[in-house]
């Protein structure tokens, strides 16, 4: 519901112009409990945005050393996979309208958020052979679990999708990288996210929401049971 609004209004935006050309077109934090749909939000806007109607994924997790940024932005010269580039510029340099997801970012080294710094503001990134690409239409969607707790209470008690966004919001500058014990991100890094789209907490799914999603997975597995066997059957919501 609230999630949808947010990024439907934030594309109107795009669509009409009124977003910063130089920055990238979106920027968003999708927190919330595992298993409500951030990823699969993710997924949809790729349909509708990207060129290719593909998702870029990067898994956050891969990234806790501070050298690990070289799997984004490529290896150092010298270095085993230097001649294949960076593949976060690859990305960019094959569809302008990328849409990437960077996943459960709480888990990246803070250092590998250093070239995230200008590209989510300028709107480029340049990978260790000096290859520069525009991130200027792409679309950023970074998923995290802090806060999880505290939204699952403030759901519970009724608490507003606001209340609730800025209560995440406040906890973003506070969270330590595990290993690193320092802060996972960088009051400038926060200040563009939240400028360019900002947090976006995920309610968990009603039922209603979750029989929705039980008739389209029946609808796919209709049509490929169609497709094979030339025949069809029927499900109630029972």
């Amino acid at each position: 519901g609230v999630a949808v609004a947010k990024v439907a209004g934030r594309l109107d935006l795009i669509q009409k112009g009124l977003v910063d050309k130089k920055a990238p077109a979106a920027v968003f934090v999708f927190a919330g409990l595992s298993g409500t749909g951030k990823t699969e939000l993710a997924k949809q806007i790729a349909q509708i945005y990207s060129q290719t109607h593909v998702m870029i994924s990067f898994a956050m997790e891969n990234f806790g050393e501070p050298h690990s940024v070289s799997k984004l932005i490529g290896s150092p010269p010298g270095y085993v996979g230097y001649d294949e580039g960076g593949p976060l510029i690859n990305a960019l340099n094959r569809d302008p309208y990328a849409v990437v997801l960077l996943d459960e970012v709480e888990k990246a080294h803070p250092a590998v958020w250093d070239p995230f710094l200008n590209l989510f503001d300028e709107g480029t990134i340049t990978d260790s052979k000096g290859v520069t690409a525009s991130g200027a239409r792409a679309f950023f969607v970074l998923t995290s679990n802090i806060g999880q707790y505290e939204i699952a209470e403030m759901l519970a008690r009724k608490a507003t999708p606001a209340e609730i966004e800025e209560s995440v919001m406040k906890l973003f500058p506070k969270h330590l990288h595990e290993q690193a014990r320092i802060p996972s991100f960088r009051p400038e890094f926060i200040g563009r996210v939240m400028s360019r789209g900002g947090i976006v907490a995920f309610d968990a799914l009603s039922s209603e929401a979750l029989l929705g999603i039980a008739r389209h997975g029946f609808e796919k597995i209709k049509r490929d049971f169609a497709a094979i066997h030339g025949g069809t059957f029927d499900c109630d919501d029972a």
